[in-house]
């Protein structure tokens, strides 16, 4: 672990990235601190991740989550472009974190076999989160459909346009969950290769043999007590992308959703 000082030039020195690509619309607007949802699930895009969080999660600790993964994610496409360097992206991505308070293991970049008859991104990557965890899966799996419809286009066409921009496609899907004193994440860090480019890419039926998806999923934690130390500062190096390139998902009736996918993921493991 880096010293204070230490930890606070590293922070100053890193160039976080502009994201020309995204899809910003007038009405995005995400408060960098802790607002209050009533201890509610919750989910945001955040340029190219989605995030939940459990209704147990304190609100600090959301805001917390938010604001460290769009700073990691800012200063890797600073630096590595995420479609053509993927793997010197989520370097970089997995330095900063682990830097700033998150025990985040490191990516693994290997292929998630599919089926040849055609696959759907959207449901192989909750396949890899629930080898890892059901419960989240069961989560993120109501999260994704609730992002898929009609309601949620604003958030799905800035996650999209920022993870998506062209063929290939680099994202971050990852369900939070409360420990008690710590998030854990159970994180899906993901790449895919592509010959064309497709609208709202995650639910599309994908048949093209040349297409390719690479990730992996695994729990990393945010230390509150490591990231505390840093926490206003990389608020204050964020300044307004944290408004720009996060957005809320409307959940809709998320009680019912999470049971229906929850009961669907539990009887696949049965």
């Amino acid at each position: 672990m880096k010293d204070l000082k230490s930890l606070h030039s590293y922070i100053e020195s890193l160039e976080l990235a502009t994201l020309d690509s995204a899809i910003i619309p007038e009405g995005a607007a995400r408060r960098t601190k802790a607002a209050p949802k009533d201890n509610k699930e919750s989910a945001n895009v955040s340029a190219n991740s989605v995030v939940s969080f459990t209704k147990d999660l304190p609100e600090q600790l959301r805001a917390d989550v938010l604001n460290s993964t769009l700073f990691a994610q800012l200063a890797a496409t600073a630096k590595h472009d995420p479609e053509t360097d993927p793997k010197g992206w989520y370097q970089l991505y997995n330095e900063v974190l682990n830097n700033i308070g998150w025990n985040f293991p490191s990516w693994d970049f290997s292929k998630v076999q599919t089926s040849s008859q055609g696959f759907e991104i959207s449901k192989e990557v909750i396949k890899l989160i629930k080898k890892v965890d059901v419960s989240a899966a069961g989560m993120m799996s109501a999260v994704l459909d609730s992002l898929s419809a009609d309601g949620n286009e604003d958030a799905a066409n800035l996650f999209d346009s920022v993870s998506n921009p062209k063929q290939d496609a680099n994202f971050q899907i990852g369900p939070c969950a409360y420990s008690g004193s710590n998030v854990v994440m159970t994180s899906a860090c993901m790449f895919f290769k592509a010959t064309e480019h497709v609208h709202r890419f995650l639910w599309f039926t994908w048949k093209d043999q040349s297409t390719e998806l690479w990730g992996s999923a695994r729990k990393a934690e945010l230390v509150d007590d490591v990231y505390a130390r840093v926490r206003d500062q990389i608020i204050q190096k964020l300044g307004d992308r944290a408004e720009k390139y996060v957005m809320d998902i409307d959940l809709g009736d998320f009680g019912s959703k999470l049971a229906k996918h929850t009961d669907k993921l539990e009887e696949m493991t049965a």
